[in-house]
């Protein structure tokens, strides 16, 4: 075997692990953002905090069981607000999110907001709630529409 053979197949698991060790930085830098899918870190917009209820989802009235997901409830209790991300994993189309956190006390703050479907899901758009006092919080998000309908599982909101 020449030397450059000997030097080529030496070096070929080395590039390939670099290859690798390159692609998986490049896939974690994504996460590191600290956003969900559809979401725009550069401005938050503050919801209308106009609030109605979901309607209610009977047994049999033929929509399909929305899969919501809480990704992040952030606590700040210095600003009294908890931003709350969510997605909505087993629909894609229009809809209504009702963000609801509840205090230990049984304190409430609510508010909803236009769903957005994208390519593989709908995206509830980060939502701040305000008016939240200190102690500990956990938020449910509800998903409704015409054709989904369901509710996360009370998720606690973590303190920044």
């Amino acid at each position: 075997m020449t030397s450059r053979a000997a030097f080529v197949k030496r070096s070929t698991p080395i590039l390939g692990g670099v290859a690798t060790a390159a692609v998986l930085a490049l896939t974690l830098a994504g996460c590191a953002t600290g956003s969900a899918p559809g979401t725009d870190t550069e401005s938050t917009t503050i919801p209308e905090t106009t609030i109605s209820e979901p309607t209610a989802a009977p047994e049999d009235d033929g929509r399909l069981e929305a899969n919501v997901i809480v990704l992040d409830a952030r606590y700040d209790e210095g600003a009294g607000t908890i931003e709350v991300s969510s997605i909505v994993t087993s629909h894609i189309g229009d809809g209504t999110c009702y963000i609801e956190a509840t205090s230990a006390v049984g304190d409430t703050v609510s508010a909803e907001v236009e769903a957005l479907p994208d390519a593989q899901s709908t995206v509830c758009p980060t939502t701040t709630l305000e008016g939240v006092t200190a102690g500990e919080w956990s938020v449910t998000v509800t998903f409704d529409s015409d054709e989904a309908y369901g509710a996360s599982e009370a998720t606690p909101a973590e303190a920044l």
